[in-house]
Order: C-alpha cells, then structure tokens, then sequence
C-alpha cells in the first residue's frame, strides 16, 4: 500500500478497478490513501464507476452504471452453442 501512496503522492492519477461492491471497495480506497473527492473507481467487475464525492450521501456519486441484459448474453450462448 506504500507503493500506491507514494505514486499518488506524485499527483499520478490511481484509480481502484475491483470486481467487488461498491461497499467492499470503499474501505479499499480509504486504506489506500486515495478517498479524495474528485478520485474514481471501477467496480463490480466494470459494471459501476463511482466518482467520491464527500457531499453526497454515502460519500460517493455513480458516474456510470452497465446494466447486463440476461437475455441478451442467453441468445449470443444459444447462438454459439448451436455450432457446438
């Protein structure tokens, strides 16, 4: 975690990219050193970015939300299986 500070002492942009939740990741960032607002992170396997944000709420804001389509991803499998 020593690495991690010193480059964001540099004024290098670190950003956290975790599959984990959104509240599994925000002890992470804080750990690190690197919960200023303004700061990103990817989330849940690249579904959510959140931007922190020490004025809202939860101390975060969602920047970007991916929302997997079930049907979708079952008709590309169906597809590639009927080749099997």
């Amino acid at each position: 975690m020593s690495s991690i500070r010193a480059v964001a002492a540099a004024n290098a942009h670190v950003m956290i990219a975790t599959g984990r939740s959104i509240r599994d990741t925000l002890p992470i960032i804080e750990a690190v050193g690197l919960s200023r607002d303004g700061a990103y992170a990817v989330c849940c396997n690249g579904a959510i970015t959140i931007q922190l944000d020490s004025s809202a709420p939860d101390g975060y804001r969602l920047h970007r939300v991916t929302t997997l389509m079930p049907g979708q991803v079952l008709r590309s499998c169906s597809a590639s299986c009927l080749t099997c």
